[in-house]
């Protein structure tokens, strides 16, 4: 076996990896892709390991919603212009947490991976069901490089403790929440814990308005005057809204009094011709 509780062993790294399901980023651009085991990213099959030009390449990995990912980088080699630079150059590797490439999510360290060297930190765990990983690349010239980043499904503590098996926990309260009722945009723990962290867990609002932070709330509370969102995103740009809103109400209106002119023109018209007609000067 290579794999052991989301671990692997450290014996034949090579020989277990081989045995693993493979998903090149360069071929998988801006896709989304779900897992169940373990598989493994890479970036090039090419003989001299040569990378594609002008990449910008992010691939989104997904898995149960009560499970998390972790990722363990076992091979890095992108080329940089510049050895002593500080921060990685167009040439690097960085991976989020959760289905965006937010700066803000972003589980590796913000100078970037690059180059031969494996970095201090190679294992990076998301706080959801979801990872990112993006790949960059120069346009002037041919980059050779290579990668191994192994991506395994956990369970995610959260909703596996043992007196809530299978259910969400809430953080402070220890309260059991069928994980249906999770980000549904009502607060069933005491401390609100089910509510909270939305993005990280990757929920889908179905047929709901899906607040910034990833909370679902109805529809028809967007944009009422209340903010129904924890982080009030429901209620941002509804001033633009109201405002185009107000212009087509304004245009409809100008429609309806020319038309509603036209008419009382045509009937003054009609009405004066009619009298015109049976006028008879007196002789």
């Amino acid at each position: 076996m290579c794999l052991q509780s989301g671990r692997v062993f450290t014996q034949d790294n090579s020989t277990c990896l081989a045995t693993l399901g493979d998903i090149d980023i360069t071929k998988h651009c801006s896709q989304t892709k779900s897992i169940n085991g373990p598989v493994v990213l890479s970036v090039s099959s090419h003989q001299f390991k040569i990378i594609a030009k002008c990449q910008n390449c992010s691939v989104t990995i997904v898995t149960a919603d009560d499970n998390i990912l972790v990722a363990t980088l076992f091979k890095l080699g992108t080329e940089i212009s510049n050895s002593s630079a500080a921060e990685c150059a167009i040439n690097r590797l960085d991976i989020f947490d959760g289905n965006s490439s937010e700066v803000s999510m972003m589980l590796s360290d913000k100078k970037g991976l690059c180059g031969c060297k494996l970095p201090t930190k190679t294992v990076f765990k998301s706080s959801g069901n979801a990872i990112t990983v993006r790949l960059q690349t120069t346009c002037n010239q041919t980059t050779h490089g290579e990668l191994e980043l192994l991506v395994t499904s956990v369970k995610n503590e959260l909703f596996n403790h043992t007196d809530c098996a299978g259910q969400f926990k809430c953080k402070t309260s220890s309260e059991c929440v069928d994980k249906n009722l999770v980000c549904d945009g009502k607060a069933v723990c005491k401390d609100k814990s089910d509510e909270s962290d939305c993005k990280a867990h990757n929920i889908t609002c179905f047929d709901m308005f899906t607040c910034r932070s990833g909370q679902c709330i109805n529809k028809n509370g967007v944009c009422d005057g209340k903010k129904q969102c924890n982080d009030g995103s429901d209620e941002i740009g509804c001033h633009g809204i109201n405002a185009k809103l107000a212009i087509i109400l304004l245009v409809v209106a100008g429609l309806v009094c020319l038309i509603m002119l036209i008419i009382i023109i045509a009937v003054c018209c009609r009405f004066y011709d009619t009298r015109n007609s049976g006028y008879k000067p007196l002789t």
